[in-house]
């Protein structure tokens, strides 16, 4: 309910009332689909989702064109999700840019993000930001935000 509060909505909230934390399940997506059985190739369409999740929705997130136009510098309160090679999507973090470190040429080039189990200092390449702002006069007075 707190604005400071580094949890989201999931899709285990739906499933069993809170987030799926489980351990990760072992690749499946290079496995000849002849040799599955029926709950592996339900495992491999998970896996295949969660692989288009993070190839296309999370790369779209943080795409930054270099020279084609400029875009707006990452502001402290955004919400992002912090990228992970060595970590299935489900297990990345969620966190709120808490400072930004302008490099010499002005732009914002690292963050610091406070997430549920500390403070990272990332690069701006690194994070997705989510497509979330908060919305400057109804937070003050509702604590309502709104989505973009």
């Amino acid at each position: 309910d707190s604005p400071d509060d580094c949890s989201a909505l999931a899709p285990g909230h739906f499933l069993v009332g809170e987030p799926l934390v489980a351990i990760p399940e072992p690749d499946l997506l290079d496995v000849n689909p002849n040799r599955l059985s029926r709950l592996q190739e339900m495992k491999k369409s998970v896996q295949d989702l969660w692989r288009c999740w993070q190839l296309d929705y999370v790369s779209q997130l943080q795409q930054r064109t270099k020279w084609k136009r400029s875009q707006p510098d990452v502001r402290v309160g955004q919400l992002v999700v912090v990228k992970q090679a060595n970590a299935p999507p489900l297990q990345w973090p969620l966190g709120r840019i808490v400072e930004t470190v302008t490099g010499k040429d002005g732009r914002v080039r690292v963050v610091v993000i406070r997430t549920a189990s500390g403070q990272y200092k990332r690069a701006v390449t690194e994070i997705a930001i989510l497509p979330i702002t908060l919305d400057d006069e109804n937070s003050q007075d509702n604590n309502v935000v709104a989505t973009t």
